[in-house]
């Protein structure tokens, strides 16, 4: 599958990602306007638990991506580039989001095993 934002050669991490979520993933980016990071995507059982990732992560599914932050200098220009991604994400039909200080996690987990229509916030990175 081809997309606008997203090439396995630029963006090596989206290899065996869902392609639900990157069908999103690239509609969410072209309404923000700004560029996504994939700082994470399918992940092992034993990459997960290194970074303490939850037992039934969705990452381990390539049901699941995160959205790096960390580049952006803290305040003003994080909390900006944060908001569009968030508008974008919500408006291109993510109902899984999570948001941390330095990224933002998002899935397309589906019930019985994930509840929709919810967002966390942590302030680990």
């Amino acid at each position: 599958m081809s997309y606008k934002w997203f090439t396995p050669e630029k963006d090596p991490l989206m290899v065996g990602l869902s392609p639900e979520l990157m069908s999103k993933l690239d509609t969410a980016r072209t309404v923000a306007g700004i560029p996504f990071i994939i700082s994470s995507g399918l992940r092992t059982c034993a990459a997960n638990a290194a970074a303490m990732g939850a037992e039934h992560s969705a990452h381990i599914q390539g049901l699941a991506v995160d959205l790096g932050l960390g580049h952006l200098n803290e305040g003003y220009d994080r909390d900006s580039a944060r908001f569009a991604m968030l508008k974008a994400l919500i408006s291109a039909g993510f109902q899984r989001i999570g948001v941390y200080q330095k990224h933002l996690h998002l899935d397309v987990g589906m019930p019985p095993d994930y509840a929709q229509a919810v967002a966390w916030f942590t302030t680990t990175a």
